[in-house]
């Protein structure tokens, strides 16, 4: 009877899987996109707002196809234009001089005359952040990144993002390099590099995308302690030499929070079978003649307070990775005779000078640290180093 009750339950089993089938659903893409409004109000800094389409499950992102424009608007009659010359649906507000004691709003136009506006809001205080930690995880081999902050203004409910740069090198140092054949030297001829010239030092930036924040509503004062934020492989070439990372922090509305909330709550249940039924995300962006259009967005306006670590390897050990060389990518001696045939054909630039006329060459990927995605340009905040 027992066995019998076990089979029934594994014929069911494989019945109910049987029915389950891929589903895509059908999208009207001919009806009219939402218009996104991405960005805040941030006093006593640079705003920048950017507006786009909603984009479809198949699309990474839809800019605008047209021309808009955009302002700051305060209270007291003051308009904030875009300080530059605004590329199509980004505009950059200079509010360094704006009062925090003000009201604000965004006015947004578009090239069929759409209007949008938000409501009229307080500047909210911002936050102190009090520490930005890291400390290597050794069981998962990862750097944890933690932030502290508190609020001295009773604001409850914070968001930070960051942005990041990190120095790596390449393999090889190169001394010298190669100036191709010309008609008067057919071998083509070996430069020293000056000071500042080489390639072995690249440098990396980055912004972060993941939607951060908390509130401190339930708690007895409004401070947040140790929230772990951000993880980095330890053995990532970020963590191979100098990383920096620059922290802004916000305070929110609690309609902004809950509305960041839902968002993500949406994102992170997508395709879940089990998940809430996803709630419409309109925000408080408004067609001024259309109060049904849905536009997808919150503006928040608030002051803004940052602050920047760096983690450099030589203190912190963190990067302790065996480098492996392949042989074919160790240094090799070519005399003046194969340098272009290397050098064209076989994607190699020279490393350091050699004997009797020779210099060693490796691999172009080995040598050139931009041939893995850095660029030369060194972060003007960057620690004073002698290269």
């Amino acid at each position: 009877m027992k066995k019998q009750a076990i089979y029934i339950l594994l014929l069911a089993a494989v019945a109910a899987s049987s029915c389950v089938y891929s589903f895509e659903p059908e999208i009207d893409k001919s009806a009219p996109r939402k218009l996104v409004v991405e960005g805040d109000i941030l006093i006593g800094t640079v705003s920048t707002i950017n507006l786009s389409y909603m984009s479809y499950l198949d699309e990474e992102y839809s800019p605008l196809t047209f021309s808009a424009s955009a302002r700051v608007e305060c209270e007291d009659g003051t308009v904030y234009k875009p300080f530059l010359e605004p590329s199509v649906g980004s505009f950059q507000f200079d509010l360094y001089t704006a009062s925090p004691d003000k009201r604000y709003r965004l006015y947004v136009e578009l090239q069929d005359g759409r209007e949008y506006t938000t409501p009229w809001m307080d500047v909210h205080k911002a936050p102190v952040i009090d520490d930005i930690t890291h400390e290597l995880d050794s069981v998962f081999n990862r750097v944890m990144f933690n932030l502290s902050l508190h609020s001295d203004d009773g604001e409850q409910y914070f968001r930070w993002y960051f942005d990041e740069d990190w120095e790596y090198n390449s393999i090889w140092n190169a001394t010298h390099y190669y100036v191709p054949p010309t008609e008067d030297i057919p071998t083509g001829y070996m430069y020293e590099y000056g000071k500042y010239e080489g390639i072995y030092h690249c440098w990396v930036h980055s912004s972060s995308t993941n939607l951060m924040f908390t509130t401190t509503r339930d708690l007895d004062s409004d401070i947040v302690t140790e929230r772990n934020f951000y993880r980095v492989p330890a053995d990532s070439k970020m963590m191979s030499v100098m990383y920096a990372m620059n922290v802004t922090a916000e305070s929110l509305s609690a309609d902004s929070y809950n509305y960041w909330k839902n968002v993500r709550t949406n994102s992170d249940n997508l395709g879940d079978l089990f998940a809430p039924i996803p709630s419409e995300m309109r925000g408080n962006i408004r067609n001024v003649n259309d109060s049904t259009e849905l536009v997808l967005g919150y503006v928040n306006v608030s002051q803004v307070t940052s602050k920047r670590i760096f983690v450099d390897n030589n203190e912190t050990g963190y990067y302790n990775v065996r480098k492996y060389i392949p042989e074919e990518d160790l240094p090799i001696p070519l005399g003046p005779e194969e340098w272009s045939r290397y050098y064209y054909n076989k994607k190699f630039l020279p490393v350091s000078k050699g004997e009797g006329g020779t210099y060693y060459w490796a691999p172009a990927r080995c040598v050139d640290c931009r041939m893995q995605g850095g660029t030369k340009n060194r972060p003007a905040f960057w620690p004073n180093k002698d290269y």
